[in-house]
Order: structure tokens, then C-alpha cells, then sequence
């Protein structure tokens, strides 16, 4: 919902790694007044349309504090390459962003957190794009240009598929939130299913990458 005020910023049809880059270069320059004004306007939206409960991810302190008027449970994103990850105390629900902006060694700090909070809710991003499965795969792809144009060393190539990683890191499991899930095979699909995995479906991100 902090996002909400860059609804009519970026052009909807922008590849996917230019729209990362766009969202990221637009974030940055958002103030505290700006994020909760845009948390009200989301939350409205949502309400008009007849929603009442919502999973919201905060990026922003300002977002994680500012008042709700709907139903919220409030995920604190978690963004790590280069940097440990700085977890909250207590069972907050975290989302770590997605596989390609996580680091292992930043996973496995979620993974020893997570393990001593079993009743912790996670959500993550997962195999939002071919462009993710195919720099986990190979490490070739525009996500190399993305790290390039961030001036960030690109993240280790685990040359396997995002869930496949994931699953080997035992971050497939009941309490996990899978975004998106775009780019999976009937065999990928199978495995969420018997790990108790949760699956968040957007028909607009269907509809963006075919």
C-alpha cells in the first residue's frame, strides 16, 4: 500500500527488470507524509472495492507504524545482498522480497530465525518471472543488468530453479506466503502443495508476463 501514490508513474507495459528499476529509483525519493498518504488512499481503494482484511508488506519504518483502518497484518520486507538482514524481535511477520534480492547467507539467518518462531507468518516473492529463473539457473538474463545498474555485486547463481533452491534451504513450509508464483511447472506446484506452502495469485502480474 506504500506504493500506492506510483500508481500512474510508471508506464504499465515497462519490461519487468526496467520496472524494478524504475519502482526502486521512485521509492527512494518517498517521504513520511507521502508513505502514510498513500497507505490511506491504498486502504480506501481496497474498502470502495469491497475488501476488508489485507496482508500488507512495509518497506518503509513510516509504513510499518502508520495507522490502519482495515483488518492488517503488517509484513516488514527485507532487502539483503550485500548487508545481514536485521530481523525483528518477538513473531513479527517478515517478508524477505524475493530470491534474487536475498543473499544465502541472509536466508539462512530467516531460516534460524524462523525455526525458533514456528508460529512466525512469512512472505516472499517467488518465481515472479522467467528473467528470476533464468539468472537462478544459468546467471544469465536482464536481472544481471539490474545488479550492474545498482552498482551491487549480482547474487550468487544457485544454477537450479528459485523453488528449488528455496526448498533445499528448507524455506518451503506451512506459514510461507508464495507472491506471485508466475514461472512454475506442475511439478513445482506439487511440491508447494506438500510443503503447506500458500500461493498469492495476482491476475495483473498473469496478465504483465503472459
Amino acid at each position: 500500500l506504500e506504493l500506492t501514490g506510483l500508481r500512474s508513474k510508471i508506464p504499465p507495459r515497462t519490461p519487468f527488470v526496467e520496472w524494478l528499476r524504475r519502482v526502486v529509483d521512485k521509492k527512494r525519493k518517498l517521504d513520511v507524509r507521502e508513505i502514510a498518504r498513500d497507505i490511506r488512499l491504498g486502504e480506501m481503494a481496497l474498502i470502495n472495492s469491497g475488501v476488508t482484511s489485507v496482508a500488507d508488506i512495509a518497506s518503509f519504518p513510516a509504513a510499518i507504524r502508520a495507522p490502519r483502518m482495515l483488518r492488517c497484518i503488517v509484513f516488514r520486507e527485507l532487502i539483503g545482498l550485500q548487508r545481514a538482514v536485521i530481523l525483528p524481535p518477538g513473531n513479527a511477520a517478515i517478508s524477505p522480497h524475493a530470491p534474487y534480492s536475498i543473499s544465502d547467507s541472509n536466508f539462512r539467518r530467516i531460516r534460524r530465525w524462523w525455526n525458533r518462531r514456528g508460529a512466525a507468518l512469512v512472505s516472499m516473492h517467488i518465481a515472479e518471472s522467467s528473467d528470476e529463473t533464468a539468472y537462478f539457473s544459468t546467471g544469465v538474463g536482464p536481472l544481471g543488468k539490474f545488479y550492474a545498474g545498482l552498482k551491487i555485486p549480482p547474487r550468487t547463481v544457485p544454477g537450479r530453479r528459485p523453488i528449488a533452491h528455496l526448498d533445499s534451504m528448507s524455506l518451503l513450509r506451512r506459514g510461507l506466503l508464495a507472491v506471485h508464483a508466475n514461472d512454475v511447472t506442475p511439478r513445482e506446484a506439487r511440491l508447494l502443495a506438500v510443503r503447506g506452502v500458500t500461493v498469492a495469485v495476482c491476475p495483473g502480474s498473469l496478465d504483465f508476463f503472459g
